[in-house]
């Protein structure tokens, strides 16, 4: 498949687009039943060729990133009750025009249950592996040589304990689906109002494993051009329709509710 990334793409993001690209050219030509077959013979092969290797991880500034064996960043003491609501606005980053949503949610809501508000909100099916980066630390399922610390014990007051504050949420690490997530406002829970819930929103969510921003934007052009080569290609995989301005508030809260 050919696929166009922008001078300014890092080296990473090409090589993330890269796999994902690969990945779906060996599923289409019948190799493993599903993808997750493919990752799971994939680990298995690094595990048995790969006994020691160790990430070594920068944060943007092209530092390497404080883990867990040097000094952690205090836990900032929650500037609102532990049983407030707090308004939300998730943004999916290096996309035009804008894909978000903005959201209530508890303010004692733990990382591991909020992952799982973002995927319904925004749209993704949970096939990926994520992570928080927060001011205090990385949060995700709970790695000490990655430096990931457990998601299911912090609550979302904890790391984004005022108005104004912003974390991020990094859904597949081969596409590299990065959410900017800031808090707007601090509420008082309202009698009655099941939470979470989504107020609205912008556009429809991309589709997993379309390669990332980069990937999507080429996406989009080829299913709205009949001229493009990859027009009824990735129209069929992608299910013969996709409308990219699609958003239903009614059925987001519909699944945010549902158990």
């Amino acid at each position: 498949m050919a696929h166009s990334t922008p001078k300014h793409a890092s080296w990473l993001n090409q090589v993330e687009i890269f796999f994902s690209l690969l990945a779906r050219a060996v599923l289409r030509h019948g190799d493993f039943p599903s993808r997750g077959h493919l990752l799971e013979k994939a680990t298995e092969f690094t595990i048995a060729h790969n006994q020691t290797a160790r990430p070594f991880r920068w944060n943007y500034e092209g530092r390497p990133r404080q883990t867990e064996g040097e000094s952690a960043v205090a836990v900032k003491e929650p500037a609102m009750p532990a049983d407030s609501v707090l308004q939300i606005k998730v943004t999916l980053a290096d996309i035009r025009p804008p894909i978000w949503r903005r959201l209530q949610v508890p303010a004692d809501l733990t990382l591991d249950r909020l992952h799982l508000v973002i995927q319904r909100a925004m749209g993704w099916e949970n096939y990926h592996m994520h992570l928080f980066e927060t001011p205090v630390g990385d949060y995700g399922r709970r790695d000490s040589e990655l430096g990931h610390r457990d998601e299911r014990k912090v609550p979302l007051y904890a790391v984004a304990p005022a108005v104004g504050d912003k974390i991020s949420y990094t859904y597949d690490f081969g596409d590299g689906w990065g959410h900017r997530i800031e808090v707007e406002k601090a509420l008082p829970r309202e009698p009655g109002t099941a939470y979470p819930r989504c107020l609205t929103g912008r556009r429809a969510c991309p589709p997993e494993d379309c390669g990332g921003p980069w990937g999507y934007a080429n996406f989009i052009e080829a299913i709205t051009d009949p001229g493009h080569e990859e027009h009824d290609e990735l129209l069929e995989w992608v299910g013969g329709s996709f409308d990219p301005v699609q958003f239903d508030v009614e059925d987001i809260n519909k699944r945010l509710t549902a158990r």
